[in-house]
């Protein structure tokens, strides 16, 4: 594939869609040019980490290497999937330097801060290419502010498995950087963890991870189809969607702003990172009088921004596997669980389910008119706990 100086708009050229069940239409994707970067993060040890009760700093660090990225570059538009201990991102050539060093300045972050490893690397799509995989990107308009990236293709896969490689993977990986990690607490501007866990209204929060099986890629986003087919079914999508008006509740508690503190501060105790705390909660004490009351100050606008947060909200994704956090009743869990485990019986898909009593979320907020992105997860490491029953199932056969 060639490549030519318009390559850095590859993504902001995608004609976005709005209906998610779009995800399946394979007439949607492009691929990506082959002078981008693949650049995938996820933290070691994560599932330990959740089991003890870690899953607030591993889903933080996931979102921070997104919103690191999303500094470093600038205007630039690309597309980046969360994936609750981790992230998968594009990028051009052209600003794979700042991009490197913004990365491994949230290593240092995730090691100081909160004593975790986070992984870092980046492939060359070319490379994924020789590998006999695939990056296609589409453009799923989740509002009218925001667009998700959805990736098929395998190449993520494939870079990722690279990266980890015990042999080859120091040619892909991105050591973390030197010196104090307050140094790099800026690259984190935009970074929110401010909400408090959003309780099920419907009685679980059910995070649903679905890979469909087989070497025909048409085949397999049929089978995704039907089960998106089934779901509508059970109510919709956006009927089963985690977040609610009601439910939404920004924490007021300065010891409740820590994990945000720490990576906005690069400290873990000391004056900044409690004047920053102490300020934050402040500030969320404000912003939910101005939710409560519809009141605006400033750019907030107290009947509008809990509307966006919702309709921006990212719990539901396709990286050559479905990935979705939903409201559930007893009876709308059991209509799932049945329709992937007969579908998992004619050999089609493996999945992991993992339920829970509450969602929570990490945010990008670059202004609270429209550039906000909030990313979901289950409680108690929902995406990465539904993970281990989808890995024992790929395994099993």
């Amino acid at each position: 594939m060639s490549t030519s100086p318009s390559d850095a708009d590859f993504y902001t050229n995608l004609a976005p869609f709005p209906r998610f069940a779009d995800v399946t239409d394979l007439s949607r994707y492009q691929p990506a040019p082959d002078s981008w970067r693949v650049v995938v993060t996820d933290v070691r040890g994560s599932t330990r980490a959740i089991e003890e009760g870690r899953y607030k700093e591993v889903n933080a660090l996931g979102t921070g290497s997104i919103v690191a990225t999303l500094n470093a570059v600038g205007e630039l538009d690309i597309p980046y999937v969360f994936g609750g201990d981790g992230a998968t991102l594009l990028i051009p050539a052209s600003v794979e330097a700042p991009v490197e060093s913004a990365l491994a300045g949230v290593a240092k972050l995730a090691e100081d801060c909160f004593d975790m490893d986070l992984r870092v690397g980046m492939v060359p799509v070319a490379e994924v290419r020789r590998r006999s995989a695939e990056v296609l990107v589409a453009r799923y308009e989740a509002s009218e502010n925001v667009s998700l990236a959805m990736l098929t293709g395998g190449g993520a896969e494939v870079a990722e498995e690279l990266i980890k490689d015990v042999d080859d993977g120091e040619n892909y990986r991105i050591e973390p950087a030197e010196g104090d990690a307050s140094e790099y607490a800026s690259l984190l501007e935009g970074f929110h963890c401010r909400w408090n866990s959003i309780e099920s209204r419907n009685g679980t929060t059910l995070c649903v991870l679905v890979v469909a099986l087989g070497e025909d890629s048409a085949v397999r986003h049929a089978t995704y189809a039907r089960v998106l087919d089934e779901l509508e079914a059970a109510g919709g999508l956006q009927a089963l969607h985690p977040l609610s008006r009601d439910t939404l509740d920004l924490a007021t508690e300065a010891s409740a702003m820590s994990i945000e503190a720490r990576l906005r501060t690069g400290r873990k105790a000391g004056f900044k990172y409690h004047t920053y705390a102490t300020k934050t909660a402040l500030s969320t004490r404000v912003g939910n009088y101005l939710m409560r009351t519809g009141r605006r100050v400033g750019d907030f606008d107290g009947t509008a921004y809990p509307r966006e947060v919702i309709a921006n909200a990212d719990y539901h994704k396709f990286d050559d596997a479905l990935r979705m956090v939903l409201d559930v009743s007893d009876e709308q869990r059991r209509r799932i669980e049945s329709c992937l485990a007969r579908e998992r019986e004619r050999g089609q898909l493996a999945y992991g389910l993992h339920g829970s009593d509450s969602a929570l979320m990490t945010c990008l907020v670059f202004d609270f008119q429209g550039r906000h992105v909030h990313f979901v997860d289950g409680a108690d490491g929902g995406y990465a706990m539904a993970a281990k029953q989808l890995k024992e199932q790929l395994r099993t056969g």
